[in-house]
């Protein structure tokens, strides 16, 4: 019987070991079609945009000038408190180049361990009704995140939705594990603390696994003191970051908060939130309906906490008015948690049915009913993961346009290091790669690192080329290029035109147009901060057009 046990515990991590080392192997051919060709002939690695900003706090916070995006400036333009403070240790040792290396690899790290807790999600909850999983159903719950495209993509190219999905994933399985234990345990509302810093909107599901943990224990003895120590732990890190963040920023809520959301009106964000999930509702209805068909035939709570997991972030992301970026990196986390819903949902039903119909089965019969019953299981699966599966077929085509936008601003960046003095500024829609490149002030003209374009009144400008037709593209809104160009007068900028300011005439007549290292850009004519002696004779004169977006 143990050497059974044994074999089979051996099969099942040997399988898990397989399917894990072929998600790394794809994720590194990821991270290579990322890389590019820096200034010096050398490779080099890019992060999203978003993640890019994230990358330059940490790099000022390593380098003693503090948890900002400009020394000096107090503005809390980041929302991943926790990621940008993991950054900031690859950042204190590496290059630039290597640590935003190393900030991928990390993507790897944590996309296997979330799929680890993704698996032990699906085992508690097989295990509530007494279904035995030995091998086939911990590698479809493993699998889930892994084939789930849009976790994989937003968590290799930096952003902080891998570190989310680990932390809630983590504290969902602890919160199912310890279901009517009444005993104190830390490291759950540690990890509930940690996820609320990975990002504060996590709140909601917190919320709802909170009181998932509290109910379940709240007629055991001694649960009052355990619910208050729990309680007491979540709140100091919620309430931790609050007074951290009024201290140190003087602020209530992040910048990116105020450019989002203030000035919106609510019935403008929820119809821009509804449009912006049209596309996932669409390619994701197979997903969608198994889930719910399993919570119908197997209603329990802890199917109910992690459907409501699911449901708050989606309640969520229409209150904010959807997302810039399409493949729905705030849901991505929690959409594989459906899969796990399906599947053991589904499982444990069939299994109900199997032991009505044919309770005393012979063995034949029986090993032909598991049979039938996992090869349900694998379809409904794979109908799960379906919607996004063309994204793995378009990889390449699909990083090469991202990579086109990112290494030209990464370049742009390098060069601008090398002809402007320390005392440049830059001034830019993409606050990421740049600036962090150039290691040169910034002038954010989109306002997610400055208060007052943050605060200014939106801007309408129906973008028709938006692929879910959207009536305003979140973030992208309040702008004020007098304030940004004029005023503050950047070495460098970006674009000239944005919404429905066009400051063409003015960059005309006091930027001028160079070339170097086959990079073009425009800088401010005539300014001590350029050294001009670098910029090869004969390329500093006007040229014909004005910046724009490459």
């Amino acid at each position: 019987m143990k050497r059974d046990l044994l074999r089979a515990f051996v099969f099942k991590w040997t399988l898990l070991a397989l399917l894990g080392a072929s998600f790394v192997n794809r994720a590194a051919t990821f991270i290579d079609r990322m890389s590019f060709v820096g200034l010096g002939g050398h490779r080099c690695h890019c992060l999203f945009d978003d993640a890019m900003i994230s990358m330059r706090y940490a790099w000022n916070l390593s380098h003693g000038d503090g948890l900002v995006w400009n020394p000096g400036e107090r503005v809390e333009g980041v929302t991943n408190l926790l990621m940008t403070l993991v950054m900031s240790l690859a950042t204190s040792c590496l290059d630039k180049c290597t640590a935003v290396l190393a900030v991928q690899i990390l993507g790897i790290v944590l996309m296997l361990a979330a799929a680890f807790f993704s698996m032990r999600i699906g085992e508690h909850l097989l295990a509530e009704r007494g279904v035995s999983s030995p091998v086939f159903y911990p590698l479809l719950f493993f699998a889930a995140p892994l084939l789930y495209y849009p976790l994989g993509y937003w968590t290799l190219v930096g952003m902080e939705t891998g570190l989310v999905a680990v932390l809630a994933y983590a504290s969902l399985s602890m919160a199912l594990a310890s279901n009517g234990r009444a005993e104190f345990t830390p490291s759950l509302p540690v990890v509930i603390g940690l996820l609320f810093l990975a990002r504060p909107d996590t709140a909601f599901p917190i919320c709802l696994i909170l009181a998932y943990r509290f109910c379940s224990i709240a007629e055991a003895k001694g649960s009052a003191r355990t619910i208050g120590k729990e309680a007491l732990i979540a709140v100091a890190f919620a309430a931790g970051v609050c007074v951290f963040r009024l201290a140190y920023y003087g602020d209530l809520v992040p910048n990116t908060y105020a450019l989002k959301v203030a000035g919106f009106p609510l019935g403008l964000r929820i119809e821009n939130g509804l449009l912006y999930l049209r596309t996932f509702s669409k390619s994701s209805w197979p997903l969608l309906l198994l889930c719910v068909a399993a919570v119908s035939v197997d209603a329990r709570r802890s199917m109910f906490l992690v459907l409501l997991v699911v449901a708050s972030m989606v309640g969520w992301q229409i209150f904010v008015g959807g997302d810039a970026f399409g493949m729905w990196r705030m849901l991505a986390p929690y959409v594989p948690l459906c899969s796990v819903l399906a599947v053991a949902g589904l499982a444990c039903a069939i299994a109900r049915l199997s032991a009505r119909i044919c309770p005393r089965a012979s063995p034949s019969a029986g090993m032909a009913l598991a049979v039938l019953q996992r090869t349900i299981m694998l379809v409904a699966f794979l109908m799960t993961v379906w919607p996004t599966g063309r994204w793995f077929a378009e990889e390449r085509s699909l990083l090469s346009d991202m990579m086109r936008k990112h290494s030209y601003y990464a370049r742009t960046g390098m060069a601008l290091e090398e002809i402007t003095r320390s005392t440049a500024s830059v001034g830019v829609t993409w606050a990421g790669a740049l600036p962090y490149f150039s290691d040169r002030r910034g002038v954010d003209f989109l306002g997610k690192t400055d208060r007052h374009v943050a605060h200014l009144e939106p801007r309408l400008a129906r973008h028709r080329e938006h692929p879910d037709g959207m009536i305003y593209i979140p973030g992208h809104e309040k702008y004020d290029l007098r304030y940004s160009i004029v005023a503050k007068a950047p070495t460098y900028i970006g674009v000239a035109r944005w919404g429905k300011d066009d400051l063409t005439r003015y960059v005309i007549d006091h930027y001028t147009c160079v070339e170097y290292r086959n990079e073009w850009f425009y800088l401010l004519k005539g300014s001590p901060d350029v050294l001009w002696e670098r910029v090869p004779k004969g390329c500093h004169e006007d040229r014909a057009g004005v910046p724009e977006e490459p």
